[in-house]
C-alpha cells in the first residue's frame, strides 16, 4: 500500500512539476517577445500603486509601491493606464517621469516599462519546476539501473 501511495504521489508530482515548468517557459517567451519585438512607444508615470510587503515574519512590513504608468499606443487615440506588477521599496521613478513602453499591438493593456520587466518571478517558477523534475524523476531512473 505504501508503495502504491508513493508512487501515485511521485506520478502526481511529475505531472506537476512538468506543468509547472512548461507555464514559466512559455511566460518567459511571453516577456521575452514583449520586450525584444514588440512596439517601443513613450510613458509617462502617473502615480504608484501601494501595498504591504510578503514579509510575513517582520512585525513591521513595509510599504512597496509599482509605479502606474500611462501611454499612448502608436496608430490609436486612446491613452490608456497600466499599473506595474513589479513591486519595490523604492519608487524608482519620479511622477511626470517619461519612460519607455513595451506592447503587442493585439494586447494593448500587456504593456510594461521596457526597463522594469518581471523576469524574477519567472525565472524562479522555472527553476522549482526543473528541480521538481528532477527529483521527481530519479526514482524513475534508479529503477531502470536496477532491473
Amino acid at each position: 500500500m505504501d508503495k502504491l501511495v508513493y508512487s501515485l504521489a511521485n506520478k502526481f508530482s511529475l505531472v506537476v512539476f512538468t506543468l509547472l515548468t512548461i507555464y514559466s517557459c512559455w511566460k518567459i517567451h511571453q516577456l521575452f517577445n514583449l520586450k525584444y519585438y514588440g512596439e517601443v512607444t513613450k510613458g509617462i508615470i502617473i502615480g504608484y500603486q501601494t501595498k504591504k510587503s510578503n514579509d510575513y515574519l517582520e512585525k513591521n512590513r513595509k510599504q512597496i509601491y509599482a509605479p502606474i504608468f500611462t501611454y499612448k499606443p502608436k496608430n490609436k487615440n486612446t491613452e490608456v493606464n497600466i499599473s506595474t506588477s513589479v513591486y519595490n521599496e523604492i519608487k524608482k521613478y519620479e511622477i511626470g517621469d517619461t519612460v519607455r513602453v513595451c506592447y503587442m499591438k493585439n494586447k494593448i493593456l500587456k504593456a510594461q516599462i521596457k526597463d522594469l520587466f518581471p523576469w524574477r518571478n519567472k525565472i524562479y517558477m522555472l527553476i522549482v519546476g526543473v528541480v521538481g523534475l528532477i527529483v521527481t524523476t530519479l526514482p524513475f531512473f534508479k529503477k531502470m539501473t536496477h532491473t
